[in-house]
C-alpha cells in the first residue's frame, strides 16, 4: 500500500520540538498516517481528503489546496508530536520505561512526560480550532467540504455538528 503523507519530515520538525536528530522510522510514519486519518480526514471529509492525497501524491496541488495544506500543518504536526512523544521520550526495557541518556538509562519521570504531552495536546487543540475556523471562512474555495458532510464532527461525533465550533468566529486569523 502506497501511503501519501500530508506532512514532510522537515515540516514536522520545524513546527514542533521533535529533534532534527530523530529519523522518521516506520513507527513514526505509522503514527503520522494515523494522525492524518484521525485529525485531518475527519475535519475535511473524505472527498476533499481524497482529492488532497491525490494532488500531493502526484505533485499537482491547486493553489486552494496549497492554502488548505498550510492551514492544517500546525494542527497535524502538534497531534503527531502528542502521539509520538511517549515513544520518543522513553524506551521500553526489561526493567521498565527508561530515558536512554546513557548506556544504562534512568527511570522516566511521569510528571515531565505528562507536562510535555499536555503542552503538545494544548497546541494541537488550539491549532485545530483555528483550522476549523479557517475552513469555515474559506469554505467557498472547497466545494467538496461541508461541516455537515456526513463524516461526523470530530469534536462531538454528531452529523450535523452540534458543538458550534464552526460557528464561533472569535479567534479567526486570516
Amino acid at each position: 500500500m502506497n501511503i501519501v503523507s500530508l506532512i514532510t519530515e522537515n515540516e514536522l520538525k520545524s513546527l514542533t520540538s521533535i529533534s532534527t536528530n530523530n529519523t522518521i522510522t516506520s513507527p513514526l510514519r505509522q503514527i503520522m498516517y494515523q494522525c492524518q486519518l484521525q485529525y485531518v480526514k475527519t475535519l475535511i471529509c473524505e472527498d476533499l481528503y481524497n482529492e488532497l492525497v491525490t494532488q500531493i501524491g502526484t505533485n499537482t496541488l491547486t493553489p486552494a489546496n496549497v492554502l488548505l495544506r498550510e492551514a492544517y500543518l500546525p494542527m497535524l504536526a502538534w497531534y503527531i508530536y502528542y502521539e509520538w512523544l511517549p515513544f520518543d521520550y522513553a524506551k521500553a526495557r526489561e526493567q521498565s520505561l527508561v530515558n536512554q541518556e546513557s548506556p544504562y538509562g534512568s527511570p522516566v519521570s511521569d510528571t515531565t512526560l505528562t507536562y510535555m504531552r499536555g503542552q503538545g495536546k494544548s497546541f494541537a487543540e488550539r491549532s485545530e480550532i483555528e483550522f476549523k475556523k479557517w475552513l469555515l471562512v474559506n469554505q467557498d474555495n472547497y466545494p467538496l467540504w461541508s461541516p455537515d458532510c456526513g463524516c461526523g464532527c470530530s469534536v462531538c461525533g454528531n452529523t450535523p455538528c452540534r458543538c458550534n465550533i464552526y460557528n464561533d468566529t472569535t479567534f479567526i486569523t486570516i
